[in-house]
């Protein structure tokens, strides 16, 4: 375990990436149109990957909002 940190080597379950479609439907999700079951199953995402990635999107728009002020 330790050579393979030291080899830069990520240890566990593979990180959840955005999908694709990914923007399209947290912003139709966002403004009501489509609910958030119905963006689970268009991104393919499981309801606790569904809203992390919620989660850390949400922060990057406020990080890139606070940048531009």
């Amino acid at each position: 375990i330790e050579v393979a940190k030291a080899g830069g080597k990520h240890l566990g379950r593979p990180r959840v990436e955005y999908p694709e479609n990914w923007e399209d439907c947290y912003g139709r999700w966002k403004s009501g149109v489509i609910s958030a079951k119905a963006a689970m199953m268009l991104t393919g995402l499981k309801k606790d990957s569904f809203y992390r990635l919620v989660k850390k999107y949400e922060s990057q728009l406020k990080d890139a909002k606070e940048k531009e002020s």
